[in-house]
């Protein structure tokens, strides 16, 4: 099933969809000629009220950049991150966000990488232990979203090495299931560095979710060393790809070799 549609589709769409899109895409249609769309499937997270978290400004500003470039219209579409995959799977749209593993690759074909994010340990200041090394997660019990890789050489020693606890994407409830001591800490990904992440999810917990002004104590910290760097990509259906990729992998060389995508992810 192709993934481009025409204008007439829109007709099909919800208001909310509608805005959704249209805030989020390039118009790029020229008079008289109805622009392509392309389907895009990325992760959706939900803050401590349910309410789904915008997309960043850096995301934003990649989808805008390579719809003009490819001059194809994103139309994009959130949903969990197990959702989005199988969503992907079954031919239905482009997904972002997504690594490489062998299951993945027997399915999807691979934009050539976007950038990469490291995936961090998350652990409670008061309970905190050194981790240096994938074995120093032995007989500990770790928070994993549900259908998220974090790089195969972890994936493996999942239920092995350490134990899982099964998260959703929403970061309140996993910070929360962390401060209970349901588990030891949870994996999380990031192109922050260890410090500015660790500031940001203690700034984030007080005043989004326990709604203080200010930061009374550190909570939750990051430990310096990642577990794993993992490459994120773009992916689509075998059978479905046909030149889009290659159209895709086009614009983000060009568009990689600017200034602003360099300063984009390199915080």
């Amino acid at each position: 099933m192709s993934i481009f549609r025409n204008v007439p589709a829109l007709r099909r769409l919800t208001y909310s969809s509608l805005a959704c899109c249209l805030a989020l895409t390039t118009q790029i249609s020229r008079a008289g000629n109805p622009a392509d769309f392309l389907t895009l499937l990325v992760s959706e997270e939900t803050d401590a009220y349910g309410k789904v978290i915008p997309l960043s400004e850096q995301h934003i500003q990649l989808f805008r950049s390579l719809s003009k470039e490819m001059q194809v219209q994103l139309l994009v579409q959130r949903y969990p991150w197990k959702r989005a995959l199988e969503k992907a799977y079954q031919g239905e749209g482009m997904i972002f966000g997504i690594s490489p593993t062998a299951e993945r690759r027997s399915k999807l074909d691979f934009s050539q990488v976007v950038y990469t994010e490291r995936v961090h340990l998350i652990t409670r200041c008061q309970n905190h232990f050194r981790y240096e090394k994938l074995q120093d997660l032995a007989n500990k019990r770790i928070g994993v979203v549900r259908g998220t890789s974090y790089g195969e050489t972890v994936d493996q020693q999942m239920g092995k090495l350490f134990q899982v606890e099964q998260d959703t994407s929403r970061l309140s409830g996993r910070m929360t299931k962390l401060l209970q001591g349901r588990m030891d800490g949870f994996f999380h990904y990031s192109y922050l560095h260890p410090a500015a992440l660790e500031t940001s999810l203690n700034h984030y917990y007080f005043s989004e979710i326990q709604g203080q002004a200010s930061q009374s104590e550190k909570l939750f910290c990051v430990q310096s060393k990642p577990i794993s760097n993992v490459d994120i990509h773009f992916a689509i259906r075998h059978d479905i790809n046909q030149d889009k990729l290659q159209k895709l992998d086009a614009a983000l060389i060009k568009l990689k070799q600017s200034d602003a995508f360099q300063k984009m992810f390199s915080q």
